[in-house]
């Protein structure tokens, strides 16, 4: 998409002028440029989502492992990249950002980084940067010893909106009947889903069994990382908990039931997308996260003292209940075999082996009736019939016109000089821009998506 707004977005412009507020606001941080000249002091202000990263950086990434466990800054990560002017497309510009990547990582972890260790990263804050990872880098392919294990956030420049389709996968053409995201009988809020997703991949990088047996092989099996993303997501659920959120393990159960049930038809039919990818085609079963969720919501509503129990001890908590709630290794396969199959010739096959081979097969047929049967009714319980309207008040989105402009003074003039006055001045205007698009989510989808685009290339669109 490119970053030129659409027509549509530019007969828009007029209709949503910036709020009073938020012109208030911004004003309020490029007036930060005129106390340069009295030489007044100034407090280095990171941006809210550089903070969020600091914090959770310093309360939870040691737990003592044997290996540094770095949630990367993306806002701090592009603004070394714009100050070496290392946006591009080009060979050149990838090793550069992947040398400016290995010493921010030094300076965090000090784990010296191979330049084939940091040309694998370097994609995850550029062209991939729109998703969340946790990727582990290994002293070697021998023992499987971690190196160092790194957390990519998804890109904050989002709401509630355009986090649900991303989670779900909305936007994926022919996956959804049409105006989903309208047939979502519930909302899961921007702060929690964003909060989901930091933890989740740090819990991926803490896991002490899951994870490292997924990638114990040259190839990772695709029920190995199910059960990898079942205590990620376990684990993330009791974090919120400790973080003073509300329970939210049904909800989100919901949802990944939902996305078993419509993307994992999806990846089935279209198997050209996956470009022989083995996991691919079982994308959608590897998310069926609903058991371990559930049995988690289970857990939270039964132990008024949980939030007081320390990681470690969510971290054992998570191992019980996916060891003992996530679907074993036949019952996946069977289950996956159902968005292939007649589900009757999937049934009497298990129900056959079953009566046969009761030790290696009652457990999987069981398992696989009740996901035919229990899996549907979740749907029911989150999707169905389009939903009113939400009516509820909603911020205008600034013009993109006027974002540029705002944008592309202020990072040039931190660009010429990059000091703690021009840096605060920076970060403020993102986060007004990031807290206008939060409060958005009501507003046409179109325009959502264009304003994202602009924050997320903020850098190659004002340097470039």
């Amino acid at each position: 998409m490119s970053l030129a707004p659409s027509p549509k977005a530019h007969s828009f412009d007029a209709m949503f002028a910036p709020m009073e507020k938020l012109k208030t606001k911004i004003l309020k941080a490029l007036t930060l440029a005129l106390a340069i000249s009295f030489n007044l002091d100034y407090t280095y202000a990171l941006t809210q989502q550089s903070q969020l990263i600091q914090y959770l950086q310093d309360q939870y990434a040691d737990q003592g492992q044997n290996y540094p466990v770095l949630i990367i800054d993306q806002d701090e990560i592009e603004l070394r990249y714009a100050k070496e002017n290392a946006f591009g497309s080009d060979e050149e510009k990838e090793k550069l950002r992947s040398k400016i990547l290995a010493q921010y990582v030094l300076e965090n972890t000090g784990v010296q980084l191979t330049s084939n260790d940091a040309l694998g990263l370097e994609p995850y804050t550029s062209v991939m940067k729109g998703g969340a990872y946790a990727i582990p880098l290994f002293n070697n392919y021998r023992d499987k010893q971690y190196k160092i294990c790194t957390v990519f956030p998804a890109s904050v420049n989002s709401n509630q909106r355009l986090e649900t389709h991303r989670i779900l996968g909305l936007d994926t053409p022919g996956a959804y009947p049409a105006q989903a995201y309208q047939r979502l009988k519930k909302h899961i809020p921007f702060e929690i889903l964003k909060m989901y997703s930091i933890l989740h991949e740090l819990g991926h990088c803490l896991d002490r069994t899951f994870m490292p047996n997924a990638y114990s092989t040259y190839e990772p099996n695709a029920h190995s990382v199910h059960e990898s993303e079942s205590f990620a997501e376990t684990f993330s659920t009791f974090m919120l908990i400790k973080e003073g959120y509300k329970n939210w393990a049904q909800t989100r159960a919901l949802y990944r039931n939902l996305y078993t049930r419509y993307m994992g038809q999806w990846f089935v039919d279209n198997p050209q997308n996956g470009f022989g990818n083995p996991m691919y085609l079982k994308g959608g079963i590897i998310y069926y996260l609903s058991p371990s969720l559930l049995q988690a919501n289970y857990v939270i509503q039964r132990n008024r003292d949980l939030k007081d129990l320390s990681v470690l001890e969510y971290i054992e908590m998570a191992e019980t209940i996916v060891k003992e709630n996530a679907i074993t290794s036949r019952a996946f396969h069977g289950i996956y075999r159902t968005f292939e199959e007649d589900h009757n010739v999937v049934i009497d096959f298990y129900r056959e082996f079953s009566m046969d081979s009761p030790d290696f097969f009652k457990d999987a047929y069981e398992d696989l009736l009740v996901f035919l049967d229990f899996s549907p009714y979740l749907e029911t319980q989150i999707f169905g019939d389009i939903q009113p309207a939400d009516q509820s008040a909603s911020d205008a989105l600034a013009p993109i016109t006027s974002v540029k402009d705002d944008l592309a003074t202020v990072v040039h003039n931190y660009i010429e000089d990059s000091s703690e006055a021009n840096r605060d001045i920076l970060d403020e205007l993102l986060d007004q821009y990031r807290s206008n698009l939060e409060q958005a989510s009501n507003l046409d989808y179109e325009l959502q998506l264009n304003q994202k685009e602009l924050l997320d290339k903020l850098w190659e669109f004002t340097l470039n």
